[in-house]
């Protein structure tokens, strides 16, 4: 405050001279006052309109550009009570100067989301004149990727056409001798039929799947014994296929599964249009979770039967 005073003083001070000079020669006409303008890019070069959004976490480069028939003197940026200076000085310009520009980083930090932040910019002249232009934008959360999607069929045990077992993590279907043989590891989840659980899909772990194999006369041993399970969950939803459909980000694939976590082995009972959401193992199977939904069951008695689904899914955790 003292120095801005002090020039005041000073510009006082010449002007008195200036008055009694005039009574002896024609007053000079004042310069007209400054004018200001004010345009933002994104690192990236997007530019960032005024009343726009930017997402947190990248910087904004404002171009503040002053006209200065008067003399460039010093440009004030000013947010949230505090504000930055820029001087002729600072730009390395002569005295007298009738245009300037002043280049200013600005961060948007994640505690602004959700925030519109205001700037006003002022350009002071060596008459102490001003001009005056505003600008704000508000800062975004981070969007959340797209959801992972696949689809696939499984069919009954022992089928010729294809295998029961689903390894999400390779999008690989195994039969059953690969399974027994080698691929136990890496199944997430298997397909069966039961008299009472109907169409289902299950973890390996799973009692109800284990029992309509031996009902079945299909040999357990090789799989059920390895004990390599993958330890895959399921959850019962109130979700619609309508709801699964309008799934896109995983965030949406969040909100739609909720926060209660995953607790059954099995998904029983299951028809088209069903819809119910899993984790995988959250140590061997990067802590994958997603949404299964039912888009078509077939056959009517043992390897004949089969069900088709489309899954949405998390990215693997870091």
């Amino acid at each position: 405050m003292k120095k801005l005073f002090k020039n005041f003083l000073m510009l006082t001070a010449v002007g008195a001279m200036a008055f009694l000079y005039s009574c002896s020669e024609e007053d000079e006409p004042t310069a007209a006052a400054p004018s200001i303008s004010v345009s933002a890019a994104l690192a990236d070069g997007t530019v960032l309109a005024d009343g726009g959004s930017v997402i947190t976490g990248n910087d904004i480069s404002v171009t503040v550009t002053a006209t200065t028939p008067g003399g460039f003197n010093v440009i004030r940026a000013t947010a949230g009570g505090a504000t930055t200076e820029v001087t002729r000085n600072d730009l390395q310009l002569d005295a007298g100067a009738t245009s300037g520009t002043a280049v200013l980083t600005v961060e948007t930090p994640e505690e602004q989301v959700g925030s519109t932040i205001d700037w006003t910019f002022t350009i002071v002249d060596d008459l102490n004149q001003t001009g005056e232009t505003t600008f704000s934008y508000t800062v975004a959360e981070v969007p959340s990727p797209d959801a992972n999607t696949g689809m696939n069929t499984l069919y009954g045990q022992l089928n010729a056409q294809g295998g029961s077992f689903y390894d999400l993590m390779n999008d690989a279907v195994y039969g059953y001798a690969a399974t027994r043989d080698e691929q136990t590891a890496n199944v997430d989840f298997a397909f069966f039929y039961g008299s009472t659980s109907g169409y289902a899909i299950a973890a390996l772990a799973d009692e109800s799947l284990q029992t309509a194999f031996e009902a079945a006369d299909i040999p357990i041993d090789g799989i059920f014994d390895a004990g390599e399970f993958n330890e895959t969950l399921f959850k019962a939803l109130e979700a619609t296929a309508e709801d699964f459909d309008g799934v896109v980000s995983e965030a949406d694939l969040t909100n739609l599964f909720g926060e209660v976590a995953a607790d059954a082995t099995v998904a029983n009972n299951l028809e088209v249009g069903s819809v119910f959401g899993f984790s995988l193992d959250g140590e061997k199977r990067q802590g994958l979770s997603g949404l299964m939904k039912v888009t078509e069951t077939g056959g009517d008695s043992g390897a004949s039967r089969t069900i088709s689904f489309e899954i949405k899914y998390t990215s693997p955790v870091q």
